[in-house]
């Protein structure tokens, strides 16, 4: 089963998001960027919610270059409303007092000079909810063949 992580980011990290989005490939999961989703006259705002909507988590890529962006900290905001799962990755420079709508959340330092070894945790959280996830629906879907076959009865 896919498992899907949208990666809210600045564009001025497309290089990390980008690196972020190979790591998370090698362990199956598939990290949606929205500058490799290209959907032209579709209005940006409602193609991020749809790709937030959809997403089974999302990602935060929380850098000096995004800590102030209104754009991120919407799609965080979005993500939230959604009850969606939000990791933060937190740059080292980034002070704890801009953290905005992940006050109070726990975060991952995320040190570029080590990032091999920030990221793995995280993608290991992620493959773990993606294991209760592949669970639930398991259940659900045993559930409804018990129904199918034995029919649901009153008595």
């Amino acid at each position: 089963m896919n498992y899907s992580v949208f990666l809210s980011h600045s564009g001025k990290d497309s290089e990390w998001a980008a690196w972020v989005k190979r790591e998370a490939a090698l362990v199956g999961l598939t990290v949606y960027l929205f500058e490799h989703d290209l959907q032209p006259g579709t209005y940006v705002a409602a193609k991020v919610q749809q790709a937030i909507r959809m997403c089974d988590a999302m990602v935060v890529l929380l850098t000096r270059n995004s800590e102030a962006s209104p754009y991120v900290q919407q799609e965080i905001g979005f993500a939230q409303a959604a009850q969606k799962p939000v990791v933060p990755l937190v740059w080292p420079d980034v002070q704890t007092k801009n953290l905005a709508m992940l006050e109070g959340r726990e975060y991952v330092r995320f040190d570029p000079a080590r990032a091999n070894i920030a990221l793995p945790p995280v993608l290991e959280y992620l493959k773990k909810l993606k294991a209760k996830q592949e669970l639930a629906i398991s259940i659900l879907a045993l559930a409804g063949l018990v129904v199918a076959a034995f029919g649901v009865s009153g008595k």
